[in-house]
C-alpha cells in the first residue's frame, strides 16, 4: 500500500535514538547520508524530505552488501509482509501473516508488517535497513509520528511487538543500527529498494500465509505488477516451499 501517511511530530517513548549508534559500536560506512540532530530518518522521494525538517533525502537506491535490508508492508485485509536479505546474503527470506487490525485497515496492517520485520532478523544482525512504502510504518519507529490507535499500540508496544522484541534481541543504540528509509511503492524501476518494496507488497496481496526462503534471483519474477500478480506470485512461492532445504 503506498502511502506517505500523516505528518507529526510527537516522540515515541519506544524508539527514541534509534536512529542513532554509539560510536563505539564497529560498523562499516553507510550509503545513506548521515543524519544529523534531529534528523531521523530518510525517504528516496525528494518532495517528502523537503516538507520534513526529521526526513533526509536518499537518492541512493542500490544494495550496499555489507548490510541486511528488511522491506514491509500491509494491506487494507489485514495481511502483511516481510523481506529479509542478510549482509552479503543470497537468499531472500519471505514472511506474510495476517491480524485483526481492528478496521484500522492497511494502518494497522503497516504496523503489524513491520513487527514482522523485526521478529524476522536473526540474532546476529546488527546492522539494518528497514524499508516501506508506508512513510508512518517507519515514522512510529524512530518516534517522528505518533499513534493511538489499539491495532498500532499492540504491533509496537505489545507481548510480540517491536518493542519487546528489541528488548528480547538487545538492540539498543550502542550495539545495533537501524537505518529507516521510506521509499514510494508500485516504482518501475529495477533498484534493489523497488524490488524489495515491491515484493513485500505482492506478499501481502497473496492474502496467505508465507514462510519460505527464495535465491535472490527469484526476486526479480516476484515484482511482477497487474493483474495476474498474485497467481504469478503464489506458483513461484509453492514452487520454492516444496523444495527440501526450504
Amino acid at each position: 500500500v503506498a502511502s506517505e501517511g500523516g505528518d507529526y511530530t510527537t516522540t515515541s517513548a519506544i524508539a527514541t535514538a534509534t536512529a542513532t549508534v554509539s560510536s563505539a559500536t564497529a560498523l562499516p560506512p553507510s550509503l545513506l547520508p548521515p543524519l544529523k540532530n534531529g534528523e531521523l530518518m530518510h525517504s528516496t522521494k525528494l518532495a517528502s524530505a523537503a516538507k520534513r525538517k526529521w526526513l533526509v533525502h536518499a537518492p541512493d537506491k542500490s544494495r550496499d552488501p555489507a548490510r541486511a535490508y528488511c522491506s514491509t508492508d500491509g494491506s487494507s485485509s489485514g495481511w502483511h509482509a516481510a523481506v529479509f536479505v542478510d549482509a552479503g546474503s543470497d537468499v531472500a527470506r519471505l514472511r506474510a501473516r495476517w491480524a485483526d487490525c481492528l478496521g484500522s485497515r492497511n494502518v494497522g496492517a503497516e504496523a503489524f508488517g513491520f513487527a514482522l520485520g523485526v521478529s524476522t532478523l536473526p540474532s546476529t544482525c546488527r546492522d539494518c535497513v528497514f524499508l516501506a512504502d508506508f512513510l508512518n510504518a517507519l515514522a512510529w519507529d524512530v518516534g517522528a509520528a505518533s499513534y493511538k490507535h489499539p491495532a498500532i499500540v499492540e504491533a509496537f508496544e505489545g507481548k510480540a511487538g517491536v518493542a519487546a522484541h528489541r528488548k528480547r534481541m538487545g538492540y539498543t543504540p550502542a550495539t545495533s543500527r537501524w537505518d529507516h528509509v521510506h521509499h514510494p511503492g508500485h516504482q518501475t524501476d529495477s533498484s534493489w529498494f523497488t524490488q524489495l518494496n515491491q515484493v513485500a507488497d505482492n506478499l501481502a496481496s497473496c492474502a496467505t500465509d508465507v514462510e519460505v526462503t527464495v535465491p535472490l534471483e527469484v526476486l526479480a519474477s516476484l515484482t511482477v505488477q497487474g493483474k495476474k500478480a498474485t497467481e504469478l506470485c503464489k506458483a513461484i512461492i509453492a514452487e520454492h516451499t516444496q523444495k527440501p532445504g526450504r
